[in-house]
């Protein structure tokens, strides 16, 4: 049961990650459309947080995998 669990975050976390990396692009081109592209120049950083937040959840995720399992460099 906890396996199912964690598959199915696992799922629901990779289609935000996938509607994130594609639905960006699409509403730069939208805005971009109807000129409203300079509005957002303006907060042009805010369009690297998705995805720095997305690469940041898996780092995470990997690293509290590898303290579960127990580094090889632990008893060092």
């Amino acid at each position: 049961m906890r396996s199912d669990r964690a598959l199915i975050a696992s799922g629901v976390a990779g289609i935000a990650a996938v509607a994130i990396c594609c639905g960006l692009p699409l509403l730069v081109a939208a805005l971009f459309a109807t000129g409203l592209i300079a509005w957002l120049a303006d907060f042009e950083w805010l369009l690297i947080l998705p995805p720095l937040l997305c690469l940041g959840l898996i780092a995470h995720r990997l690293y509290r995998r590898r303290q579960a399992r127990g580094s090889p460099h632990e008893h060092l």
